[in-house]
């Protein structure tokens, strides 16, 4: 098994910033994967947010099942992504 120590040394870094750099690329591949998920809603309902999808059920223009799921799903990328990006912003060194 690899340790922080032995990556570290092979990168020419401390334990700790291969660590930050670890966590970092971790939010930026799940921020990649909640883009590809909300991309496959957006073509689905042509719509560009959950808040639409929601008006859209509510004026009953899309059905309500299985548009629900879809609703709480995309509901959860967005405030995933939204918690993803805070942690980033906080982090040092970025451009979040």
């Amino acid at each position: 098994m690899v340790t922080w120590e032995a990556l570290s040394h092979a990168m020419d870094l401390t334990p700790q910033g291969v660590q930050e750099r670890a966590m970092r690329t971790l939010i930026e591949v799940e921020l990649a994967q909640l883009d590809r998920e909300e991309i496959d809603l957006i073509e689905r309902y042509n719509l560009l947010s959950a808040a639409e999808l929601e008006q859209a059920m509510q004026s009953r223009s899309v059905p309500e099942h299985p548009t629900w799921e879809d609703l709480i799903h995309w509901e959860a990328i967005e405030d995933r992504r939204k918690a993803l990006k805070a942690i980033l912003r906080k982090e040092p060194g970025t451009n979040q």
